[in-house]
């Protein structure tokens, strides 16, 4: 693959189309478009959302971080770096830019950050223990790049299996308080 051109396009074009994909997105030159049956498109956001608006990278960046944490939180910068790329430095930055807007608890005995505008809603909240399905590739198991407060790690290789593969989980969640999770790993099965 990429016979006759440098090593380097050579790696980029065998580590898969996200390598080549991502940077462009992150550029804000590429989206997803509409799906043509089973395929998939890219599309210019400028030219096919109608309206669009540049924003400071920085400022976008943090923005996106926000969200994530309100959608994913608690969580650390190591999980944001992972969901959003992993490309170097983009958790400090987001991290950096929310400082004044964080607010760490514990997981298990493990730092995390919450939105403080959250922190209280969240400790405020007690709600009932439930059983709940997670389907393959659901986007709470893929928010995080550790997942052992979601599941006990024994069973990790039956959640995250080989190729990226993520397995349904049937998961019981407890009501959290400020010290983490009520209840223990152990009592949590996929």
């Amino acid at each position: 693959m990429g016979k006759g051109h440098s090593e380097k396009i050579q790696a980029v074009l065998r580590s898969g189309w996200g390598g080549i994909l991502k940077p462009v997105a992150r550029n804000g030159l590429l989206c997803f478009g509409p799906s043509r049956g089973q395929s998939v498109t890219f599309v210019r956001p400028e030219q096919w959302l109608g309206s669009w608006r540049d924003v400071e990278p920085d400022a976008a960046l943090i923005e996106v971080a926000r969200r994530y944490l309100r959608a994913y939180g608690p969580a650390t910068k190591i999980d944001f770096a992972r969901w959003w790329g992993n490309w170097p430095g983009v958790g400090n930055t987001a991290w950096a830019g929310l400082a004044d807007e964080l607010a760490p608890v514990s997981i298990e005995g493990q730092r995390a950050d919450l939105l403080a505008a959250d922190l209280e809603q969240l400790s405020a909240d007690t709600p009932e223990p439930a059983v709940r399905l997670l389907p393959n590739f659901d986007p709470y198991l893929m928010g995080h790049a550790n997942r052992d407060h979601l599941f006990s790690s024994e069973h990790r290789s039956r959640v995250s299996r080989m190729a990226g593969w993520i397995s349904a989980v049937v998961q019981w969640m407890a009501a959290w308080s400020r010290r983490g999770l009520m209840s223990p790993p152990s009592e949590r099965s996929p």
